[in-house]
């Protein structure tokens, strides 16, 4: 058959909307598949959107929960506990309560006291100029409360037969 004689018209114009007919599937089939990535998207997106709001109201419910457990004080006002003496014993027990009623680090360095902490207040008789000036008088401190010291107090710097003053100075700081 030679091309262009017109004898199979019919079998090229069958091959050809066969191809057009496979065309208009493939595309019909390509739009059907966007739609239905379309519809998981939004699918996705609404859960995700639940999924948090979930986690808002759970978030929201335990804080409520664990503030209601927290002891309050009457009016808003804390208590407050007084530390009789600026010493090494007193300073000492005003740095541990004030750890007590330490909330944790928020990730900038900052430290809060929990809502129900109490307000530590350390009176002394002797003036600020005279606190501090004990270095006549040395303590001699065991190996465990020099760990105890160094590990509360964040430092490493307490050591058997210091001065009094140089307790006092380190608790202060």
């Amino acid at each position: 058959v030679k091309r262009g004689s017109g004898t199979d018209v019919q079998a090229f114009l069958r091959r050809t909307r066969g191809r057009m007919a496979d065309r208009a599937t493939l595309a019909e089939a390509a739009d059907a598949a966007a739609k239905a990535a379309h519809a998981a998207e939004e699918a996705a997106a609404m859960a995700s959107a639940k999924l948090e709001e979930f986690r808002e109201k759970t978030r929201e419910r335990l804080a409520g929960s664990l503030l209601a457990t927290l002891p309050r004080a009457a009016a808003g006002q804390r208590r407050r506990i007084a530390v009789v003496g600026a010493g090494p014993v007193g300073l000492w027990l005003a740095l541990l309560l004030a750890q007590k009623h330490r909330c944790a680090d928020d990730g900038y360095g900052a430290l809060a006291r929990w809502p129900d902490a109490p307000e530590v207040v350390v009176l002394e008789g002797r003036s600020r100029d005279a606190h501090c000036a004990r270095t006549d008088i040395r303590i001699s401190l065991s190996p465990a409360t020099c760990n105890l010291l160094n590990s509360r107090a964040k430092s490493k710097r307490f050591c058997t037969g210091m001065p009094v003053a140089e307790i006092e100075e380190r608790l202060l700081q």
